[in-house]
């Protein structure tokens, strides 16, 4: 299995992209708030010769609330990412544990308790790959109730999150999702089949059922098991790439 990452769009990716549009988000910011209530529309003042600028001048309070704002966004931004990031791990390390080559060798388990043991396991990895994926689905909605928190303009969070989502590659993310479920799925059936028929092959190795139609069975779900992990390893590869 390869190490997963956040799909192509880090964190410190999507902070960066931040930084690059953010001249554009300052000017959205402060919109509107610079002339004075006598200035015409669209005239341009001139600067007072008695009044010129001051290098050493301290900032006005423009550019701190511009730097609070830049730092409430990254906030927001690292605050939502992060735990997708943190939850895909989990997911990963869990799944991690079920593609071993002993878990598909029924004399790995000690008892069928040992199998049931592994069956509440699985419907955990399974609970997991629910909570990351709606953690994908709802990335707008969350980022948008962190922005609304910050008390961020409404036009810089819109622009913000279309950012930050059109930098997941949404496609790949479904099929890893499908791909997971299907996982799961024949290995919950492979854990049945040992559940079921405890018992029914001998011990040591190579394996050998007591029949060939059980033999056959095993097979066929083993099967089953090895290509949905090697396509889902597939998917985690192009997530990170």
């Amino acid at each position: 299995m390869i190490r997963p990452a956040l799909p192509k769009i880090s964190v410190a990716l999507s902070l960066l992209l931040f930084s690059a549009a953010w001249p554009g988000l300052a000017q959205a910011q402060t919109r509107g708030q610079v002339a004075p209530s006598a200035t015409v529309p669209g005239q341009v003042q001139p600067r007072s010769p008695q009044a010129p600028a001051k290098p050493d001048a301290s900032p006005s309070p423009d550019d701190a609330r511009l730097v609070a704002l830049r730092q409430s966004v990254t906030a927001s931004i690292s605050k939502v990412l992060d735990r997708i990031q943190g939850e895909e791990a989990q997911l990963y390390r869990r799944l991690s544990y079920f593609q071993k080559p002993e878990r598909l060798d029924p004399n790995s388990y000690a008892s069928v308790d040992e199998v049931q043991d592994w069956q509440k396991l699985l419907q955990q990895l399974h609970d997991k790959g629910d909570l990351v994926a709606s953690l994908y689905a709802n990335a707008g909605k969350n980022l948008d109730a962190e922005l609304t928190n910050a008390r961020v303009n409404v036009e810089i969070a819109q622009r913000v999150r279309q950012m930050v989502l059109d930098g997941f590659p949404w496609e790949t993310i479904q099929k890893k999702n499908r791909c997971f479920q299907q996982y799961v799925d024949a290995h919950g059936k492979l854990l049945a089949f040992y559940e079921k028929n405890w018992g029914a092959w001998d011990a040591g190795q190579p394996l050998k059922f007591k029949t060939g139609q059980l033999a056959g069975a095993y097979q066929k779900i083993k099967d089953q098991v090895v290509s949905a992990g090697k396509e889902l390893d597939q998917q985690y590869k192009a997530m990170a790439e």
